[in-house]
C-alpha cells in the first residue's frame, strides 16, 4: 500500500471517528431537548420575582362597564418554551369579618391560557359583574391571580399576586391605562 494511500485511509478514519463521537459542549446545548433543571430554576426564580409579574383592577363600575369588575394580568415568560396560566378570583371587603373573602357564586375565573411563550410579557383579563350594593352601601373588590408556568404538562412555578397600581402599558382599561388595587362600587 502506498504512503499516499495509507494517509487517505487514515486521514477517512479519523473523520469517521469524530463525525460518530457524541456531541460536546455547544454542539450538545443545541442537540438537547430542552433547559436543563437549574435553567429552569433560575429561569422561574427570576419570572416569580420580577417586576412583570403583576395584576391590577383595570375596570371599575365605568359608563361603559357598569356593574363591572375587570382583573387584567400580566407574566413574563422564561426564556424558553413554557405554557403561561392564570385563575383570577374576585374577593370583596366584609366589614364583618374585617377582611377580604372570596365573591360567592361566579367569583372565580378558572384557568385561563396565556398561551405559549418563550419571552416577552403577554396579558389576559377577565371582567366579573357584580351587583350594585343598596342605597348608601359599598363594595370593595380587589382581585387574587395565580400565576403558572408549564412545560410539557409539567409545572414549573407558581406564585399568587393580590391586585395592584402604579402598572405601565395596562391594556384594555376603562379609561385607558386604568389600573388600580381595588374597586369600590356605590
Amino acid at each position: 500500500m502506498s504512503a499516499r494511500l495509507r494517509l487517505a485511509l487514515a486521514t477517512a478514519t479519523v473523520l469517521l471517528a469524530a463525525l460518530s463521537a457524541p456531541a460536546t459542549g455547544v454542539a450538545a446545548q443545541r442537540a438537547s431537548t430542552g433547559p436543563t433543571a437549574a435553567q429552569i430554576r433560575i429561569a422561574t426564580r427570576r419570572a416569580v420575582n420580577s417586576p412583570n409579574l403583576w395584576a391590577t383592577v383595570n375596570i371599575c363600575n365605568t359608563t361603559r362597564h357598569p356593574g363591572i369588575v375587570g382583573i387584567r394580568v400580566q407574566m413574563p415568560g422564561l426564556g424558553f418554551t413554557s405554557r403561561l396560566y392564570t385563575d383570577v378570583r374576585l374577593e370583596y371587603w366584609s366589614l364583618s369579618g374585617k377582611r377580604f373573602q372570596p365573591v360567592p357564586g361566579g367569583g372565580d375565573s378558572g384557568l385561563i391560557s396565556l398561551g405559549r411563550a418563550n419571552r416577552g410579557t403577554p396579558q389576559g383579563g377577565v371582567m366579573f359583574s357584580v351587583k350594585s350594593p343598596t342605597a348608601g352601601g359599598h363594595y370593595v373588590f380587589r382581585g387574587v391571580a395565580t400565576f403558572e408556568w408549564k412545560r410539557s404538562g409539567r409545572l414549573l412555578a407558581k406564585t399568587v399576586r393580590t391586585t395592584g397600581h402604579g402598572y405601565k402599558h395596562v391594556d384594555f382599561g376603562d379609561p385607558a391605562g386604568h389600573n388600580a388595587g381595588t374597586c369600590t362600587i356605590g
